[in-house]
Order: structure tokens, then sequence, then C-alpha cells
């Protein structure tokens, strides 16, 4: 179900980004910053965001802005 995730999400009407990142690993700020540019942008335009990783150790709170 997951190798659909794409296509799945887009025909439910959402955009989908993926970002690999290696489990229990920071990424580069340079390998990140351009996906967190876009999602600013989206943010500042009034958009919603999710973010999730596949196994719930961390890595999506890492790139998810502060409330």
């Amino acid at each position: 179900m997951l190798a659909e995730e794409p296509e799945l999400a887009v025909a439910a009407g959402l955009r989908f980004h993926s970002l690999p990142i290696p489990d229990r690993t920071v990424p580069a700020h340079a390998q990140v910053r351009p996906a967190l540019d876009v999602l600013t942008g989206r943010l500042r335009a009034g958009g919603h965001l999710v973010f999730h990783c596949r196994a719930g150790i961390g890595r999506s709170s890492l790139l998810a802005p502060p409330c």
C-alpha cells in the first residue's frame, strides 16, 4: 500500500512530496531546504501540511514547523 502512496494522495486531491531520510538520522540542511521552502510557501499562502514517516521514529517531527 505504501508503494501506491503518491498516487493515492493525488487521487484524494492532495499534493504528495517525498523526502527520504534514513532511519535514526538527521538530514543535512542542504538536503531538506528546498522542500522546506516549498512547504513554508504553502503555509504562508494559507495551506495545510501533514507529515508522517513510515517507521514513526521521529523524522516527521523533525520537519514539521512548530505551532
